[in-house]
């Protein structure tokens, strides 16, 4: 049998590290086959696991693209999953819960927090197109009060976003990112056409 192009998606864990995640890696083989194409990546997924300290947790999906040689939109893997789910419950159970690790500038773009202050909850804080940070404070007297803030190119409002403490014009808040099912309501009042709120920038 020729060589061809396979696909493999090997699955690992990183023990030791925070809230210890998954990671799943996809590599490109020539072989003459799955079987081959699983043992080669094996190899190389132990091999990985070895440099990282991370585990390898053994599970191998090989995907044969077909095609002697790679081009532009040639398709590296595919994997059909039998779900009774409707379509937004399907990406928020197996592809957006909120845990994922993303990385760049648009990790959290489109996310929602419930903002807290000693304990209480105090509103919702939304990331918009270019770290555009958006937030409804909820005010004693019931009232919602609206304000964003855009920070300056040089300041690094992703790892304020990644370490869960947010300071708002000098006021800290605590941050619970919320899973995309739960956020989605929330999400709806920061669009076009959001409710009439008094707009501030205190706390």
């Amino acid at each position: 049998m020729a060589d061809e192009w396979y696909a493999v998606r090997c699955v690992f864990r990183w023990a030791g590290s925070a809230g210890q995640p998954y990671e799943e890696r996809i590599t490109l083989w020539r072989a003459a086959g799955l079987d081959n194409a699983i043992a080669l990546a094996e190899a190389e997924a132990q091999e990985y696991a070895e440099n990282t300290g991370v585990t390898y947790l053994g599970l191998a999906q090989a995907y044969a693209i077909g095609e002697k040689e790679l081009t532009p939109g040639s398709e590296v893997f595919s994997l059909l999953r039998e779900s009774e789910l409707p379509p937004e419950k399907y990406l928020d159970r197996f592809f957006d819960t909120g845990d994922e690790h993303r990385t760049g500038k648009s990790e959290f773009a489109g996310r929602v927090a419930a903002l807290h202050r000693g304990g209480r909850a105090c509103g919702y804080l939304f990331v918009g197109p270019a770290s555009l940070l958006e937030f409804l404070r909820s005010g004693d007297d019931g009232t919602w009060y609206y304000s964003d803030r855009a920070d300056p190119d040089d300041y690094d409002t992703t790892a304020e976003l990644a370490s869960g403490e947010i300071d708002w014009y000098g006021t800290a808040y605590s941050a619970r990112w919320l899973p995309d099912g739960e956020a989605r309501e929330v999400r709806a009042f920061f669009d076009t056409g959001r409710p009439k709120v008094r707009s501030d920038t205190g706390p």
